[in-house]
Formats: structure tokens, C-alpha cells, sequence
């Protein structure tokens, strides 16, 4: 099969705004491809230098349990 490259530009510009890099004061923010139970899209904040790095959904999975009714111990 032989994809027209401006089909593939089309796709590739799609799938960008899907899962945006953005920079924020203290780290780099990135929408995933993976989803909450509620169809939301999983962003994580990732912080660090070079010997550590951590990356955090900041709270959304537990955002995501308690809104679903499911006890959660912080």
C-alpha cells in the first residue's frame, strides 16, 4: 500500500495535537496516548536533571477513582 505523503503529514499533524509536549514552570507536561476509565487522556508532568527524573499524573488516577466512587487511601 503506498501512503500519499500529504495523508501522512495530515496524520502526523492529528496525532500531535493528541498528545501535546508543553513546557510549564518547573518541568514539561505530556499527553499520553493511554486513558482514564473515563475516556479522559492521561497528561503527565515529567520534572528532573540528569541523575533523577519523576514523572506524575498529579493526582488525576486518584481524581479518576474517587470520581468513580472507589474508596481511596491517600
Amino acid at each position: 500500500m503506498n501512503i500519499q505523503p500529504d495523508l501522512a503529514n495530515l496524520i502526523g499533524r492529528n496525532l500531535d495535537s493528541i498528545a501535546s509536549i508543553m513546557r510549564t514552570s518547573d518541568g514539561v507536561r505530556v499527553t499520553t496516548h493511554c486513558m482514564y476509565p473515563s475516556n479522559g487522556l492521561v497528561q503527565v508532568t515529567v520534572r528532573g536533571g540528569a541523575e533523577t527524573i519523576v514523572a506524575s499524573d498529579e493526582g488525576g488516577a486518584a481524581g479518576e477513582a474517587l470520581g468513580a466512587g472507589i474508596p481511596f487511601k491517600a
